[in-house]
Order: structure tokens, then sequence, then C-alpha cells
């Protein structure tokens, strides 16, 4: 697993069938949205697409409230009076990442992909194997 963005999305090639995606074919966190990331197949479409595998949590009594308070002024968690102010509070995570139950197809909407790796890069269409293909 990756920890930060891939270094880069490969393009797996199917010979046989021609089929090709751009996915990372492996877990990763996404700094961009600070979550991790996945490639799946839709048994419905047959195709390759990445989805959100986790969802963060944010923790209401963090220092991290008070920078975001800073930079945006109407950046509001409801917390509760007494905590509002107090920029004492012990630091704490700020973030869990919990597993979500379901990844979507983009393409139709499916909820039961399978996760899919480069290590065993099967072409989703046609069963055959898939190999990487240099990005020009």
């Amino acid at each position: 697993m990756s920890e930060g963005n891939p270094p880069y999305k490969r393009v797996f090639h199917c010979d046989h069938c021609g089929y090709e995606a751009q996915v990372a074919g492996e877990r990763y966190l996404d700094k961009g949205c600070n979550n991790y990331m996945e490639t799946f197949v839709c048994p419905d479409c047959q195709i390759l697409y990445e989805s959100i595998v986790t969802e963060i949590t944010l923790h209401k009594t963090l220092p991290l409230f008070f920078e975001m308070k800073e930079v945006f002024p109407d950046f509001n968690l409801d917390l509760p009076k007494e905590i509002e102010g107090d920029q004492s509070i012990e630091p704490a995570l700020y973030a869990d990442h919990d597993e979500r139950p379901e990844s979507k197809c983009l393409r139709c909407g499916n909820t039961q992909g399978i996760k899919w790796t480069k290590e065993n890069p099967i072409c989703p269409k046609c069963s055959q194997l898939m190999r990487t293909k240099k990005i020009e």
C-alpha cells in the first residue's frame, strides 16, 4: 500500500481484446481528499474504476479546528461553547479512517465492485492477463 499518491497511474492494456484503463492497481492514500483509494472491477460494466474505500471522521476537539477558524472565519463544527474558545485542548488525532461498506461504479452505480490489483491483472472484459503500457 502506498502512503501518499501513487507515483503515477499505470495504463493497463489487454492485448487479447484491446481494453485499456488508467488506474493505480493498488491501495493508496489520496492526499487531495485525504482518503484511501482502491481499484475495482464492476461486474455489470466490466470496467476498472477507482473508488474511495475509507471515510474520514473528524474529531471536533482539535487544534485543527482553531487553524481552520483563522483561515475560514465561518468554518463551524458546532463545538460546545466551553470548547470553542479553549486552545489548550490536548492534541488528538484529527481524523480516523473508517472502512466504507461499499464502493460505487462511476459508470452505472453498482455497489458490488470486486477489488482488482496489479499483482493479478485479469482483464475485466475477457479474463486474459493485462500488462502495463508506457504512457507517452
